[in-house]
């Protein structure tokens, strides 16, 4: 009977000695569990970074895009002929104006396409102290747009706004339309990092209203 007790004794010490988990294995089973929720941790987070940074940087080009659309278009519209465009880029590539066949409430002018005398001007222009793109409204009586309050802020994340006149092949001294580029960055004035992107964006316009004339 001691017998019998002594080996069920035996039996049992084994089986939890095997069932058990010694403090060395515990450590180890903490440590890989550790190593594993600080990957995953790790990886959200470059995840999210990335994500970051992509919506960011579709953020700017769903802002200047249609920025860039508007001047086109406007360039497109431009009331000129072979001696005189009707564009004027400012020296320092900071501004472009564009005549437009209209009065001065934006209608469109009847039966006086080779009278610039009533046409008026809207202009793009670059506050670059301040990154600010502004559009100016129409003159008045074929003058440049004043520089006032009625001036409309269209982005405040312009770092530069580079113009060129596009001339004739044959005829260096006839323009034909702009080059228009646009910078822009996240956080205007700081650093260009992963998550402060910086966009540029070009077009070419040609003022189609200089063909007819």
């Amino acid at each position: 009977m001691v017998k019998i007790k002594k080996i069920m004794s035996i039996i049992g010490y084994s089986l939890r000695r095997k069932i058990g988990i010694t403090l060395v294995e515990l450590m180890v089973a903490i440590t890989l569990l550790s190593l594993i929720f600080l990957t995953s941790a790790n990886i959200d987070i470059a995840s999210r970074k990335l994500m970051n940074v992509a919506e960011r940087q579709a953020e700017l080009q769903n802002e200047i895009s249609p920025i860039l659309l508007q001047i086109k278009k406007s360039i497109n519209m431009a009331t000129g002929d072979r001696g005189d465009s009707g564009l004027d880029i400012e020296p320092g590539n900071s501004r472009i104006a564009i005549r437009l066949d209209i009065d001065a409430n934006g209608v469109p002018n009847i039966g006086t396409a080779n009278d610039y005398g009533d046409d008026n001007w809207i202009a793009y222009r670059l506050d670059g102290n301040n990154n600010i793109l502004y559009y100016l409204p129409y003159g008045s009586g074929g003058g440049f747009p004043a520089t006032t309050a009625a001036n409309e802020i269209i982005s405040t994340r312009v770092e530069a706004f580079t113009l060129a006149s596009i001339n004739s092949a044959f005829d260096a001294d006839l323009s034909r339309g702009a080059e228009v580029s646009i910078t822009a960055r996240f956080i205007p004035g700081d650093s260009i990092t992963p998550t402060n992107p910086e966009l540029t964006l070009t077009t070419s316009a040609h003022a189609i209203s200089q063909s007819a004339r």
